[in-house]
């Protein structure tokens, strides 16, 4: 979770939060990273993505203006004892805040595929030789989301499904 969850709930401690939290989702752990600065949301889920039980993917802040941001970043996963395998991003290079373009952790996994946002960019073939080292059981499959992008969500956000 992002830092929000605590600046958005601010009757509770840190530890209390983190208690309620792993309570209520049935988790052992609650680790709160940095939020994005000027990402409208505060969701993790575009930021980093566990891929194994010690291993994330996270999106490379590295352009980010707030210069803080990346190293705060890292260093919370590093102290969490995660390593972190960084995807290329031109997310920088939108022309608005809500354009999600570039945020290929915005991918949708199930049992034997994984469809990964890709936006016709040359690094788009990095990510993809990445995802197809990482998740050798899956099929990896490219879907054009950069007019999806645009509305701020992607593959993941647009498939979400909640039940009763």
């Amino acid at each position: 979770m992002t830092t929000r969850a605590l600046t958005e709930n601010p009757s509770y401690s840190i530890s209390e939060l983190a208690e309620l939290i792993k309570s209520l989702f049935q988790v052992d752990r609650v680790l709160f990273i940095p939020e994005q600065p000027s990402d409208f949301t505060g969701h993790s889920a575009g930021m980093v993505r566990f891929i194994y039980k010690k291993t994330v993917l996270m999106n490379d802040y590295s352009e980010e203006p707030e210069k803080g941001f990346y190293n705060s970043l890292k260093a919370s996963l590093h102290n969490a004892g995660l390593e972190a395998i960084v995807l290329s991003t031109k997310m920088y290079k939108n022309k608005t805040l809500q354009d999600a373009g570039g945020d290929n952790i915005n991918y949708l996994q199930m049992e034997s595929h994984i469809f990964l946002p890709v936006f016709n960019q040359k690094e788009g073939e990095i990510v993809i030789r990445i995802f197809e080292k990482e998740f050798t059981e899956h099929e990896i499959v490219p879907v054009l989301s950069s007019d999806l992008a645009k509305d701020g969500g992607i593959i993941n956000c647009v498939t979400w499904n909640i039940r009763d």
